[in-house]
């Protein structure tokens, strides 16, 4: 039983690592993106705060009418995302997600109770974090899965990682 789970185990923290890798690279690509989306997004809020007062100054008519309608347009079309600091933030997280991924690899050999009670925990805790302050933006801003479906994804699977040297150091003891 416990060369099974040691070998089911080991499968688990390969993908488990390729997934964190993976989360770890979107977090930190949004990050960028999300800095280069924020300045076009306050270019775009200069121009409809002019057309703004250029409509402030026209007479009623088809015009008016026209840019009022464009206004309206340009600001449905821009949507609020978080600050690059929080995707930075979310991929720290992640970070940490894939280093509980390769600890648990590790303590697959190495019998440590203590130590596999730790990464459960903290693998749980660090997943609940990274998917309640990730934003639910459909296809994140990069594009794709969105960022919370992200921190689940990842989340399960540092957690079942975590769950495999627990499960050794249970049947040791």
């Amino acid at each position: 039983m416990k060369i099974a789970l040691k070998v089911i185990g080991v499968l688990v923290v390969i993908i488990s690592l390729c997934i964190g890798g993976l989360g770890v690279f979107r977090s930190f690509r949004d990050a960028k993106d999300a800095k280069e989306y924020q300045e076009i997004v306050s270019e775009s809020r200069k121009q409809l705060d002019e057309y703004r007062q250029q409509s402030e100054q026209m007479e009623d008519g088809y015009e008016k009418e026209s840019l009022l309608e464009i206004i309206k347009a340009g600001e449905k079309a821009i949507i609020d995302i978080p600050s690059p600091g929080t995707f930075t933030f979310i991929g720290v997280l992640m970070v940490v997600l894939t280093l509980v991924v390769l600890l648990s690899g590790v303590f697959l050999f190495v019998s440590n109770p203590k130590m596999a009670n730790i990464l459960l925990v903290l693998a749980v805790l660090v997943s609940i974090i990274a998917i309640v302050i990730s934003p639910n933006i459909d296809g994140g801003v990069s594009g794709g899965v969105s960022n919370r479906k992200l921190g689940i994804i990842v989340g399960a699977a540092a957690t079942l990682s975590a769950l495999f040297p627990f499960l050794l150091a249970r049947k040791k003891n």
